[in-house]
């Protein structure tokens, strides 16, 4: 499932090593980080606690579950982090988009569509926050 993410996100002229590679060592690096992956059976979800917050790093949905019959799919993962940080006593969850990625208007469109208000913007990345 997370080369299917990075399938989506990147070329394979991106990078010298392959896209397999790359899905191998994001799993890794993000469990090195302490970041949590939440895998379901219509895609995953990538937190990490930090102070008050839950930083929501990724959201991915497969293709087969981004219709509007199946939309429930994004919801679903998005209140399994909502849950977490509940459990965990966060204040509010946190995350990004990217400016550049491939899916830039997909990453904003499921932010707002899920609650998150515009907080600021970086070089990089826009990033959006939401109350527990």
């Amino acid at each position: 499932m997370i080369l299917d993410y990075v399938k989506e996100r990147y070329n394979p002229t991106d990078f010298e090593e392959s896209l397999e590679s790359i899905a191998e060592r994001f799993e890794r690096d993000y469990r090195s980080k302490g970041v949590i992956t939440i895998k379901t059976e219509a895609g995953f979800i990538t937190v990490q606690p930090k102070g008050d917050a839950l930083i929501v790093w990724d959201i991915f949905v497969k293709c087969e579950y981004r219709d509007k019959a199946k939309a429930s799919a994004a919801w679903k993962l998005h209140n399994i982090a909502k849950t977490i940080g509940e459990k965990w006593g966060m204040r509010v969850m946190i995350g990004f988009s990217e400016k550049n990625g491939k899916n830039k208007e997909a990453g904003v469109k499921a932010m707002k569509t899920a609650g998150f208000m515009k907080a600021y913007d970086t070089d990089l990345s826009t990033v959006y926050i939401k109350g527990i």
